[in-house]
C-alpha cells in the first residue's frame, strides 16, 4: 500500500529585520533537514513574501507547519492549500529557493515539477506572483 502524503501550500510575509541572506540559510538548512524528513518542496521570495509548497507524510509535514507558524523570521502565515497527493510534486527537491520571477510562465521553466503540481497549488502561486 503507498504510504499517503500531503502537499501543504502557503504564503507569508518577512519580518521587518530579516537579514540580507537569511532566504539562503533558511533554503541551506532546509535541504538538510528535509532529506531526514522525507520532505520536498520548494521556496519562492519575492517583494518580502515567502511563498512555499511542502511534500511528504502528512504528520511531519504539519509537525513543521506548526514550527514555521511561530518562527520570528516572518508573520502572517496563510495556508492556501493543504490536500493529499499521489505522487510528488517535486521529488528531487528537498528545498530549492526559486529566483525572484515575474510570472508563472518564467516559473514553470525554471521549475520542473511545477507543471504536475495540483492546480491549486499552481493558482496560488500564480496570484502570488502578481500581488
Amino acid at each position: 500500500m503507498a504510504k499517503s502524503m500531503i502537499q501543504i501550500v502557503y504564503t507569508s510575509v518577512a519580518a521587518d529585520d530579516l537579514p540580507q541572506g537569511e532566504v539562503f540559510k533558511i533554503v541551506s538548512d532546509s535541504a538538510n533537514r528535509n532529506a531526514d524528513r522525507d520532505l520536498t518542496g520548494f521556496l519562492c521570495f519575492s517583494k518580502n513574501r515567502f511563498f512555499q509548497i511542502l511534500e511528504g507524510d502528512p504528520s511531519t509535514v504539519d509537525a513543521l507547519m506548526a514550527v514555521l507558524k511561530v518562527d520570528p523570521r516572518h508573520h502572517s502565515v496563510e495556508i492556501l492549500d493543504r490536500s493529499p497527493i499521489k505522487d510528488r510534486a517535486f521529488p528531487k527537491w528537498r528545498m530549492k529557493r526559486v529566483p525572484d520571477i515575474a510570472d508563472l510562465t518564467q516559473l514553470e521553466e525554471a521549475v520542473p515539477g511545477l507543471k504536475n503540481a495540483p492546480s491549486t497549488a499552481t493558482k496560488a502561486l500564480s496570484q502570488f506572483l502578481s500581488g
